[in-house]
């Protein structure tokens, strides 16, 4: 048995990080082995101090006390031009991840794959498909295999490009795929993948159709699969009601 636990899009630099310390103590109490960060994590508005946010956030995650496994995103709050934008995200990526953007680990016989969502477009998608078609050639060997990546793309208008390049891999092969760039919480499975969103700014309280609020998931893992609870971190504070 082990545990880890999952959170994203905190916005920090748009989100205070004082906002964010709760949910990083409620973690590092839950006893994680290691926690999951689905991007977002420093908006990429905050282009011009997002060096100051960085710093911020890995003040935090010494806190946490536990290893921390990233994926780059570059979801914001606020419109911001792309120029901003592909600075900011290009500086979470190279603290994050290699500079490919996607990457694996194995812990205790579990696979986990981090992949990058703003890559999954036909014209620019052949390394990380490759990647993932002989990372997950060995997937039978492993008790487990989660995905984790940034924006939902099975939710979103993107699904026709995961559903022809991703999708197709992780059929038989994956249990879980975590996101978090959607902001509200969803559950489904598509064939015998268990798609998951999760993961909401610390600083609003945004109306969706579907729950949210702040949060982390809890995942605990042992031999006969993966129990998943979603923990709120911060008192509700809804507008309007």
């Amino acid at each position: 048995h082990f545990r880890f636990v999952i959170t994203g899009c905190a916005h920090l630099g748009i989100c205070d990080p004082k906002d964010f310390e709760p949910t990083i103590d409620d973690m590092r109490k839950s006893g994680p082995a290691f926690a999951l960060f689905l991007g977002g994590m420093v908006d990429p508005a905050v282009v011009e101090t997002s060096h100051s946010a960085w710093q911020r956030l890995g003040a935090l995650i010494r806190k946490l006390g536990v290893p921390v496994h990233q994926v780059c995103g570059g979801c914001s709050l606020t419109p911001i031009s792309a120029s901003k934008k592909d600075g900011a995200t290009a500086e979470g990526c190279s603290r994050a991840l290699s500079e490919r953007g996607y990457d694996s680990f194995e812990y205790r016989n579990n696979l986990f794959i981090a992949l990058d969502s703003a890559n999954v477009a036909p014209q620019a998608t052949a390394g990380q498909v490759d990647f993932l078609r002989k990372t997950l050639g060995h997937a039978s060997g492993y008790r487990n295999v989660f995905v984790f990546t940034n924006k939902v793309l099975w939710l979103q208008n993107e699904w026709e490009h995961w559903q022809e390049a991703i999708h197709p891999l992780l059929r038989g092969k994956v249990s879980y795929v975590f996101g978090s760039g959607a902001h509200f919480l969803d559950s489904r499975k598509i064939d015998d993948v268990t798609y998951i969103a999760a993961g909401s700014p610390m600083c609003r309280s945004l109306h969706f159709a579907r729950p949210s609020f702040p949060h982390f998931l809890i995942v605990d893992v042992d031999k006969s699969g993966a129990t998943i609870r979603i923990q709120p971190t911060t008192p509700l504070r809804w507008k309007n009601l």
